[in-house]
């Protein structure tokens, strides 16, 4: 996702991406007006969070995207799906993994899809006109926060670090992508053992081999500062948006657990900027942080 939407492209190759959007979106409407029989290759499980003709349309729009020869081109449409899945599923939201029901009329999903890929798109063509003639293409790297210096293997030092930690024990963002992994393959063991604050693993149900959930969410996000900390230059900056964490049902103050855990990793806090947010399940609103850190001399 990140390198489709980092990606420069000229006029030329968004009118090519446009093309292929027109003749998927074109191909998928026709399949849906003559009934094709499409399979979507999903699990029995899966299957169950779509009512049968949307589950249709939507695995003949990825069975189109397959066919795309170009490779930026079939990954950027692929990344286009992937925003659609969850709308059109019976998944109540992104952020809520329980079932609703929802009517969906056929042709939506194609009509969607199109919309979202002139989307992409037009924001292509403004950042081609924001970015420099001379620039650099971002370089893109997957690793655990905790280990990124090993990742790295201490290629660079950093001026700033700029992140949103997750807001511990709030979502399970393992289960907000169930639906984009079945269709797109992902396989989803790394973000199931090792997802950072997830809400399953700081339930005080459900203690990890004895710790206590806030003891895991100190360690966890220790662990990521200790390692952000080693790639940092000596006047470099570390700018966190970080919320309230929520562990069952008492309410850690983030910025106070910044200040808890920032010396022990050889950093300081050095700004907080505050301001209320709703409690969307229901309970007294909670704070969301802007945390400037640097490095302890």
């Amino acid at each position: 996702l990140a390198r489709v939407k980092t990606e420069r492209r000229d006029l030329r190759s968004r009118e090519r991406f446009l093309d292929e959007l027109e003749r998927v979106g074109d191909a998928s409407t026709k399949r849906v007006r003559e009934r094709v029989d499409t399979r979507a290759d999903l699990s029995a499980s899966e299957r169950q969070w779509y009512e049968i003709h949307t589950l249709k349309e939507l695995a003949g729009i990825l069975a189109e995207i397959r066919e795309v020869r170009d490779g930026r081109d079939r990954r950027a449409l692929e990344m286009v799906f992937s925003a659609i899945v969850v709308k059109f599923s019976q998944q109540r939201a992104e952020t809520a993994e329980r079932p609703t029901d929802k009517r969906i009329r056929k042709g939506l999903p194609t009509e969607f899809f199109m919309r979202k890929g002139n989307e992409l798109a037009d924001r292509w063509a403004l950042l081609a006109d924001a970015l420099p003639e001379h620039s650099h293409a971002p370089r893109l790297v997957l690793s655990d926060a905790r280990v990124l210096p090993h990742t790295l293997a201490g290629e660079f030092r950093c001026d700033l670090i700029l992140t949103s930690p997750p807001y511990g024990g709030t979502y399970d963002y393992l289960h907000h992508h169930a639906r984009r992994h079945a269709w797109l393959g992902i396989q989803s063991k790394a973000l199931r053992e090792g997802e950072i604050g997830a809400r399953r693993h700081l339930s005080p149900d459900e203690p990890l081999r004895g710790e206590q959930p806030r003891a895991r969410w100190d360690r966890e996000l220790s662990a990521a500062l200790v390692a952000l900390r080693e790639l940092m230059r000596p006047e470099a900056t570390m700018v966190l948006l970080i919320g309230d964490a929520e562990i069952g049902r008492e309410r850690v103050p983030a910025d106070q657990q910044l200040e808890r855990l920032a010396g022990p990793a050889e950093l300081e806090v050095v700004a907080v900027a505050s301001q209320s947010r709703p409690d969307w399940r229901g309970g007294l609103p909670r704070r969301e942080h802007l945390v400037a850190l640097r490095a302890r001399v």
